[in-house]
């Protein structure tokens, strides 16, 4: 059986004058009720070059 899988659970690049943040925390509900999860969110929202 063949998979596909990424090596990372996100990743960013720079985008004009702002960034492009991309997230795959996971499928299920479970997976978005994670404090890390949450984190990796507000992270995204307040970060500065």
């Amino acid at each position: 059986m063949s998979r596909n899988m990424q090596n990372t659970a996100g990743w960013i690049k720079p985008a004009g004058k702002g960034w492009i943040f991309y997230l795959g925390p996971g499928h299920r509900v479970k997976d978005f009720e994670s404090p890390a999860c949450a984190q990796l969110v507000l992270n995204a929202m307040i970060f500065k070059p």
